[in-house]
């Protein structure tokens, strides 16, 4: 199975989780439980709690959340993958290494917690822009650019959303930066 459907499985896994197994004796609890236990928190990570600058990629707050997340997955991951000749173990790293960047830099700068796979669908989008860039392909780089500009500007647009730009910067430079590394190393 592609690691792109892997990674959605695991974020559905997570999202349905609670309302499966109850954590506390209502359904709004445990999904309260678990979010409280595994999203970016930054006084939890100041404890040591580091993994939750992984673990909180994989949360997400309602339906529309991650179903919107996971579509966005599917195109840019399977995009993704095609374009580093087929490597599921490039995707991963750069699916990773975003999402904990992109956690890290909103715990560097933002006080509230968060949770969501899209900083590292940021990075994903990221590497596909430095691809883009030094292959030439501008009508790819056009259309990427122009999509995570229109993100970027979602939360000033719709301030209500809570979006986290921070981790979405944090992914994108975090992708930016793979993405370069990977081209090169495939060549």
């Amino acid at each position: 199975m592609p690691a792109v459907i892997w990674i959605i499985v695991l974020n559905v896994a997570v999202f349905v989780l609670p309302y499966i197994v109850k954590f506390r004796s209502t359904t709004a609890g445990s999904v309260n439980y678990l979010t409280r236990l595994l999203a970016k928190d930054n006084e939890a990570i100041d404890s040591g709690q580091w993994y939750r600058l992984l673990t909180s990629n994989y949360m997400h707050t309602d339906p529309f959340h991650i179903l919107f997340n996971m579509y966005s997955l599917w195109s840019i991951g399977n995009a993704t993958i095609t374009v580093f000749r087929g490597s599921s173990i490039i995707f991963l790293t750069i699916y990773t290494l975003s999402g904990i960047s992109g956690s890290y830099l909103s715990k560097l700068l933002s006080p509230s917690p968060s949770i969501g796979a899209s900083g590292a669908i940021f990075g994903l989008a990221g590497a596909l822009i430095s691809y883009a860039f030094m292959s030439r392909d501008y009508g790819m780089l056009s259309n990427l650019l122009f999509v995570i500009g229109l993100n970027l500007l979602l939360p000033f647009i719709q301030p209500n959303l809570n979006i986290d730009n921070y981790g979405h910067l944090g992914g994108l430079i975090a992708g930016l930066v793979l993405g370069i590394a990977f081209f090169i190393f495939q060549r």
